[in-house]
């Protein structure tokens, strides 16, 4: 019986409507979650244009029209089971008076009480409660018809995010013919976008250009990116490190050799193999070929190029659309490392390039083939046969790059190093002790990476917060670690809280102790920001940094202090840990670099005649994205100071020798290359200017640094 009465409640009901409601409802729920957890794993750097915003886990790939047609339909079938439902509610409600008060239902009332009442509508002309609930039912369709076209939408989504190696494939380009789309055949010059030959030393004059033949040519992987999971919509740059064949002019003319001769039909005669990983390319002038139908009648030749191939480790780019990644870019291939060792086959290097032989000879008599294009022809073809048969016993073989080791020698810096970094090069570590971080703070939301950088790098002192805090009325401690994750984007930034509040930071001693050791020996941090300071000594303080130094040094390494030198200009002198003498003391400048007064107090003694360091400190812009966030102190200026110093030392790190490594990591001589790169020869006023370093380039930063340390006094 109750069964037949469930029955006979869905048929009143109705079918469709009850299908309306609840297949409207699961698909909104669907919708819900689809943005529900959308954040990339590993994803070091990723912003929207709005915190609330999410991405779609699933259909991103898809338009604002399609996902407004999808919504516009929800809502409709949502907006036709609602009205059912009124429907329903009202005949029941109706029935039910009926029931138990048989003379007493006002039938004028009930028609005006019906979802489409002829007759006169008003709250007081039918039933209060049905035509609220009508009401109510309309206004919400009404609402959700117009509201979901505002709830999709299209944003830029960045992020810089670390593919595993499986996910990205690379492939040697295949070294036969067969079909047309091999990149040894359309990788032409100055057709790019291509997809494994990258040419450089090109010239780009019209009419000339085809008489320059590359100064070098670059055989990377063939790429393929369907395991990377990219969606069509997707656009941004593959950055790989891998082991590629690499083709450089090395010599020009026949060395005091020839005359030579050379037939069209005798391709051989184009190119030969003096030794492995060496090719040399001649030609000759094809006018008098024009009219020579057997291809038979000798030319003299003209110009004769010596290359020599060998492996090495590059930095690549390639494009990322439409869910590929396999066209690379005119100029990529940073070379880092240069194999010295010959490349090494399984067969002998003749009979892999006569296997090509026949297809580069049909290449090469393409009508208007000149030097440009037919010595790209021959070194494309070579590099193909020979990159299928390199030795299995030689170097690494083509594709990515072993992790966590150099394999041919120190590799030179790249154009991304300073926000991509590989296995093979160690982070430089940082700790700011301070009132904490709130990561939901605009100067901290606007850095896009803010929150991910921090993660899993936060320690509490005060309270037992798992998750970074910063209870701070004026958020001192967020607005220290924004400018340091700022100017340190390379780098890692770890944040102990060690007070509640700046004036907590006044009695924060036991917290300050714990939390240096802390860094220095279960974050291993090179260096430690502490803007923050005392009118007198504090001997557990002054303890616990004597002690840290100590250990690192006995580890054969060193670790780096910075204190503000005051607090904000409230003192004439010098404030501690600043002036203790193994901390490095950060005054404050204006955006001139001339020294103020209020951020510049006076040294104690034990520390006069020391260098005196100082950075910006008034009006610093501390939100990227308000151009009215401006703070001033002492206390900005020492993350500003170690942020700069974290990046000058990760440079060296990815660009420098072991020697140079070890230098900077030290005190002393660190203190030397800040001399080095400071505006100014006066002792007590040596403003930092950090373009006095990259505007350098390369070998001029590596030998400011060399120069720098040389000054130091040997030790042994």
């Amino acid at each position: 019986m109750a069964l037949r009465s469930l029955t006979t409640r869905i048929q009143r009901v109705g079918i469709l409507s009850l299908l309306s409601l609840v297949s409207s409802g699961i698909a909104l729920i669907l919708f819900a979650q689809n943005t529900g957890s959308s954040s990339a794993k590993n994803i070091r750097n990723q912003s929207t244009t709005d915190a609330g915003q999410g991405v779609f886990r699933i259909g991103s790939h898809l338009s604002v029209q399609t996902w407004l047609a999808i919504l516009g339909a929800t809502f409709a079938v949502l907006s036709h089971g609602l009205t059912g439902t009124y429907t329903h509610i009202f005949d029941s409600w109706c029935t039910l008076a009926a029931k138990k008060r048989p003379a007493s239902l006002n039938y004028t009332r009930y028609l005006n009480s019906q979802p489409h009442a002829p007759t006169i509508l008003g709250l007081y002309h039918g039933f209060p409660s049905l035509v609220i609930l009508h009401y109510i039912f309309l206004a919400l369709a009404i609402a959700l018809s117009v509201g979901y076209k505002f709830a999709v939408i299209e944003v830029t989504y960045r992020a810089v995010e670390e593919l595993p190696l499986a996910q990205i494939r690379l492939q040697p380009p295949p070294a036969r013919a067969v079909v047309t789309t091999s990149p040894w055949i359309t990788d032409a010059p100055m057709s790019e976008p291509n997809r494994a030959f990258v040419h450089h030393g090109l010239e780009y004059d019209d009419g000339v250009a085809a008489l320059s033949p590359p100064r070098g040519v670059t055989m990377a992987g063939w790429a393929n990116c369907s395991d990377a999971g990219f969606h069509p919509l997707d656009r941004g740059t593959l950055v790989t490190r891998e082991v590629v064949m690499s083709a450089t002019l090395e010599k020009e003319g026949f060395g005091g050799e020839g005359p030579y001769v050379m037939r069209k039909k005798e391709a051989a005669g184009w190119y030969r193999v003096p030794e492995p990983g060496t090719v040399q390319i001649q030609w000759a002038k094809r006018g008098n070929w024009l009219d020579d139908a057997s291809g038979t009648q000798p030319g003299l030749a003209e110009r004769r190029l010596t290359y020599r191939m060998r492996l090495a480790v590059a930095e690549m780019h390639r494009r990322v659309m439409n869910s590929s990644c396999e066209h690379i870019p005119g100029g990529s291939g940073d070379v880092l490392a240069v194999s010295e060792r010959s490349i090494t086959l399984r067969s002998a290097a003749s009979s892999v390039v006569a296997g090509n032989q026949r297809f580069v000879a049909a290449l090469l008599d393409v009508e208007g083939m000149g030097p440009r294009d037919g010595v790209s022809v021959i070194l494309r073809g070579i590099m193909a046969g020979w990159g299928s048969q390199l030795a299995d016993n030689g170097p690494p073989p083509l594709g990515h790059a072993p992790p966590h080791t150099e394999p041919f020698r120190k590799e030179e810096g790249t154009s991304t190093w300073i926000c991509v970094e590989y296995p093979t090069k160690t982070k430089v570590r940082v700790a700011i002790l301070d009132t904490g971080c709130d990561v939901a703070a605009n100067c901290i939301v606007n850095l896009g990476d803010g929150e991910a950088r921090l993660e899993g790098h936060w320690k509490d002192w005060v309270g037992a917060s798992t998750l970074p805090i910063d209870d701070d009325p004026k958020q001192h401690g967020t607005l220290a670690v924004s400018l340091l994750l700022r100017v340190a984007r390379h780098t890692e930034v770890f944040v102990a809280r060690i007070a509640r509040d700046q004036e907590g930071l006044k009695v924060a001693t036991d917290n300050i102790v714990k939390a240096i050791s802390y860094a220095a020996a279960e974050w291993d941090v090179d260096i430690v920001s502490m803007s923050f300071g005392f009118d007198v000594r504090i001997l557990a303080v002054e303890k616990a940094i004597s002690e840290t130094i100590t250990k690192r040094r006995e580890a054969g390494r060193d670790i780096l202090f910075f204190a503000a030198a005051n607090n904000d200009g409230l003192n004439n002198d010098e404030m501690f840990p600043a002036s203790d003498p193994n901390v490095i003391s950060v005054s404050g400048t204006d955006h001139s670099g001339a020294f103020l007064q209020k951020y510049h107090p006076n040294p104690r003694p034990n520390k006069r005649g020391i260098p005196r360091f100082g950075t910006l400190a008034e009006n610093v812009p501390y939100d990227c994205a308000n151009e009215h966030s401006f703070r001033s102190g002492c206390s900005l200026a020492t993350p500003i100071l170690a942020g700069l110093i974290a990046t000058v030392v990760q440079y060296v790190e990815h660009m420098g020798d072991d020697g140079l490594r070890h230098g900077v990591r030290t005190r002393d001589g660190i203190l030397q290359v800040m001399n080095h790169m400071a505006d100014s020869n006066d002792m007590s006023h040596k403003y930092i200017a950090p373009w006095k370093f990259f505007k350098r380039n390369g070998e001029g930063r590596i030998a400011l640094i060399r120069s720098a340390l040389d000054e130091l006094q040997p030790c042994r």
